[in-house]
């Protein structure tokens, strides 16, 4: 089942992105994700898409999808994205472009919600679905992320 499920992916991935078909140095690795446990993991870096100067030092948080850490429709992100029912690994943050792509802990999160303004610019919050325990013990922490262009 898996298999197919990463297969179904893959597939998609080569339809949506054409460029795949012409560049030789993507490398596409797939790998269930043990932090968010229901999502997929895609890696697609090319060379030069990552640079020093696009990477941050930035106070990381995590959320579920419970009402009482967004509001009354928790699983519809400021993107439009149903997160609740899309694979992917997402993440909230403030004055960073909407749908733009992250490289964090060697996994590709997207920026597909937004924070609270009392929080400002320099935090993020990591999707964790409905694990609570999991987003509890992520807890609040500096870490090194790093736009994908």
């Amino acid at each position: 089942m898996k298999f197919k499920i990463i297969l179904i992916l893959i597939l998609i991935i080569w339809i949506t992105k054409p460029e795949l078909k012409s560049e030789s140095k993507k490398i596409i690795q797939l790998q269930h994700s043990p932090t968010l446990r229901s999502s997929v993991n895609t890696k697609i870096v090319a060379a030069g898409d990552l640079s020093e100067d696009n990477c941050e030092i930035v106070e990381a948080t995590a959320y579920t999808s419970r009402i009482s850490e967004t509001d009354l429709n928790p699983c519809v992100a400021a993107s439009g994205i149903d997160i609740c029912k899309t694979l992917g690994n997402y993440i909230a943050g403030n004055n960073r472009p909407m749908g733009s792509k992250w490289l964090i802990n060697d996994k590709i999160f997207i920026l597909s919600d937004r924070m609270n303004q009392r929080y400002g610019s320099n935090n993020i919050d990591i999707y964790f679905r409905y694990d609570l325990n999991g987003a509890l013990k992520f807890g609040r922490k500096s870490i090194k992320i790093c736009e994908i262009k």
